[in-house]
């Protein structure tokens, strides 16, 4: 994550009571005055609602034409601009303002995230900060609804991204694309960590806390388009595209190594003739790729690194040797071409390998 410039100090916490500290964090590029409208809305709405917060809008490259509402917003109490010198994009622009604000207000119960382009209503954005409130160790997502009045190219993306998501993360949810959520601290300092510039970003720190067992909880909030949505850098083919290969890289692992694991066994196998001396010694040259892959791009594992090698090198073994084993009983009792036995073999052990490793080498994190 780049460091930002042109950052100011966090406006004084209120007195102590019943206020909840939960800052607001609200990216921007190219920005029209609808955001210095929402940030007046939003303000006497926090205070009414008893959440102290603190707001960070963050200036992700704007052209010097939207210096004037970046000034403006300066100059209202309690906001606080943080600036890029160029455009970095969306997960950035989000990184940059939740460093700031956790960096500053360590009590923070979190952060809620926000859009600039008028799509997120100030009363919506206070639901999500009740529900952040009321549930500090749950994802909390400002969920639209995907109505006939929606356009159709965000109600089909949302669609088929939804529909991918719960697929792979095993989770129903119902906007897996929205702007609008409520991060616990815990949360978002694991979000910090992720290395993501654009809109990818969201949707791979969704997918981690799904896949981490987080509770996440949906708030309904209504379905606000512009027509032509003139200030909305989201573009449907591209950044789509970039969303989906979250997912995608996460499927290819598995297709990848094997790929190299079959081409090394032919290889071997054909240059020795000996059958075991192949599946294992492929084995072994695409074991620790795909150790190091999978650990960090697959289950998005932290924990006890020597411990997940061991327990991956025994699996490693036992997979050689039921590769081995079924590969043999493929040739020998069915007759099956040896080109066609092997890849046989790790089709039938895929779920199993999977499954351990799941359960037992990368387990979901408490």
């Amino acid at each position: 994550m780049r460091a930002a410039v042109g950052l100011s100090p966090l406006p004084t916490a209120p007195p102590a009571g019943d206020d909840a500290r939960i800052g607001i964090v609200i990216p921007a590029y190219q920005p029209t005055w609808t955001l210095v409208r929402l940030v007046d809305e939003l303000q006497p709405l926090l205070r009414q609602a008893g959440l102290a917060a603190p707001i960070v809008v963050i200036d992700d490259g704007s052209m010097p034409s939207c210096g004037s509402i970046f000034a403006a917003l300066a100059e209202r109490p309690g906001i606080v601009i943080a600036r890029h010198a160029i455009n970095l994009g969306k997960g950035e622009a989000l990184q940059t303002g939740i460093n700031h604000l956790l960096a500053r207000a360590p009590d923070l119960i979190g952060v809620v995230t926000a859009d600039a382009d008028g799509q997120h209503l100030p009363q919506d954005i206070i639901a999500v900060a009740r529900q952040l409130r009321e549930s500090p160790q749950a994802l909390v997502l400002g969920t639209r609804q995907f109505d006939a009045g929606v356009p159709l190219r965000s109600r089909f993306g949302n669609i088929a991204t939804r529909g991918v998501f719960r697929l792979l993360a095993r989770k129903r949810l119902s906007d897996t694309q929205t702007g609008l959520r409520g991060l616990p601290s815990a949360i978002a300092k694991r979000m910090l960590r992720m290395h993501y510039p654009g809109y990818e970003l969201e949707l791979a720190l969704l997918y981690a806390e799904a896949r981490r067992g987080t509770p996440i909880l949906e708030a309904p909030i209504a379905s606000v388009y512009e027509r032509g949505n003139p200030t909305s850098h989201f573009n449907p083919i591209f950044d789509s595209a970039r969303i989906y290969f979250v997912f995608l890289r996460y499927s290819a692992l598995a297709f990848t190594t094997a790929i190299l694991d079959y081409i090394l066994f032919l290889l071997l196998y054909f240059s020795t003739g000996k059958l075991f001396l192949a599946v294992v010694c492929g084995r072994l040259l695409i074991g620790g790729l795909y150790f190091t892959l999978a650990r960090r791009n697959v289950f998005l594992a932290h924990g006890d690194a020597a411990r997940q090698a061991h327990l991956f090198a025994t699996l490693l073994a036992a997979s050689a040797l039921a590769t081995y084993g079924l590969t043999t009983v493929l040739v020998l009792v069915f007759g099956q071409p040896l080109p066609l036995a092997k890849p046989l073999s790790d089709l039938l052990l895929f779920f199993a390998n999977f499954a351990f490793q799941r359960v037992f080498i990368f387990p979901r994190e408490d």
